[in-house]
């Protein structure tokens, strides 16, 4: 049975946003609803930390759902819906209230204990990565200053 799909992609920062990976998410939540029989209805983006809940892309999804509009979400990876477990969680949460279902393109999730867990470590992998990168690149920033490197200013506060 077809199925009405909206399909949701994210990036980091609109830097991001200037490159092919918002595109590249959406055509494949595009050839995965149209391999599954589905109609997409919608396409929501954000260029936003995948730590926050508060996005403006994923509220205009949820403000798009509440006039019931849609069957189901898919999303390219579990990494693009969410970058923290609790938040992933809360956000499959409110599309489950509101009666969708949330589709992976990379990974399929049973619907059973052991489907869980795979979403539950997939997930807590995509955290741990997230947080690995940021470690990264605060020490790379704190060496550059401590070197005498001038930061330029990216639109948030200068480092250092």
């Amino acid at each position: 049975m077809s199925k009405r799909a909206v399909v949701y992609a994210r990036v980091s920062t609109e830097e991001q946003g200037k490159g092919y990976s918002l595109a590249t998410q959406i055509e494949s939540c595009r050839r995965y609803a149209a391999e599954q029989g589905h109609s997409v209805v919608a396409e929501f983006t954000d260029m936003y930390s995948g730590t926050e809940l508060d996005r403006p892309g994923l509220t205009d999804l949820y403000r798009f759902i509440e006039g019931r509009t849609a069957d189901l979400v898919i999303v390219h990876d579990i990494d693009r819906l969410s970058r923290e477990v609790s938040n992933q969680a809360i956000i499959e949460m409110e599309l489950s209230r509101a009666g969708l279902k949330l589709d992976y393109v990379l990974g399929q999730y049973a619907d059973t204990p052991e489907g869980e867990l795979l979403k539950l470590v997939k997930s807590g992998i995509a955290q741990y990565e997230n947080r690995q990168r940021v470690e990264r690149s605060r020490r790379g920033k704190r060496g550059r200053a401590e070197a005498g490197y001038v930061i330029l200013p990216t639109g948030r506060a200068p480092f250092g």
